[in-house]
């Protein structure tokens, strides 16, 4: 019997033991807020060949973050975007030509969409790479039961952006679309201290992972090709 409630108590004590170590194994989750969005009805009356719209994608500003992921970065978000396009069938203008036609002021909007045969202008008007994501809670990767942090919190970098869409023809914004990213959307597998400092996985062992005022350079890249899906199912 005394042996039985030995079991009993080694047991209680292990459990008590292994509950209070930290760092923990976790899965870090978060969701991605819905955008704000709107298409009009008239943007099918905008179009004139339905199997191929033609499109220009506009970029009237360098963001203010460039530096801190490289310039280099942004426009491979814009190269990506264009060549998803394209690749789904949209004829993609020049955007070089275009910008040449705006700056000489002789022509009209509805002059340039005959001039260039395009239906619509995209128009970045908002990009930010350091949205900020914070939860208090984690999953246990052994128990699979949440856990939640008394003392901090977990924090992340994500990104958004936003594009006008006009009507070239009659210079009417027809669509504004706005698209998140949220890290670790479909959960990470880290190690989370009690104070809601995170330890990757690299290299075989875990590393604690730095503090980033933007999102890294890879989920730079797949932002880039989730925006590129989702602009060409609003079009589509």
């Amino acid at each position: 019997m005394k042996s039985r409630s030995m079991q009993v108590a080694l047991i209680v004590l292990f459990a008590l033991a292994f509950s209070s170590c930290w760092p923990k194994k976790a899965i870090v989750q978060f969701s991605k807020p819905e955008g704000n969005s709107f298409m009009k009805g008239s943007y099918r009356e905008s179009i004139k060949n339905p199997g191929q719209i033609s499109v220009l994608l506009r970029v009237p500003y360098t963001p203010s973050k460039a530096s801190e992921v490289s310039v280099s970065s942004f426009n491979s978000l814009f190269s990506t975007i264009e060549t998803e396009l394209s690749k789904n069938g949209f004829s993609v203008r020049d955007r070089q030509i275009f910008n040449e036609l705006i700056s000489t002021n002789k022509e009209s909007m509805s002059d340039i969409s005959r001039v260039t045969q395009t239906d619509l202008i995209i128009e970045v008007v908002d990009l930010d790479i350091g949205v900020k994501y914070t939860t208090d809670n984690f999953l246990n990767a052994h128990s699979r039961k949440k856990v939640f942090l008394k003392n901090g919190s977990i924090k992340m970098t994500g990104a958004r952006i936003g594009f006008k869409i006009y009507a070239i023809k009659s210079n009417e914004l027809i669509s504004y679309q706005e698209f998140n990213y949220a890290p670790c959307e479909e959960g990470c597998k880290l190690k989370v201290d009690k104070d809601g400092t995170v330890y990757s996985y690299k290299n075989g062992k875990y590393i604690r992972a730095k503090n980033y005022q933007t999102i890294e350079k890879d989920q730079f890249e797949e932002f880039s090709k989730i925006v590129a899906k989702n602009l060409i199912n609003k079009l589509k």
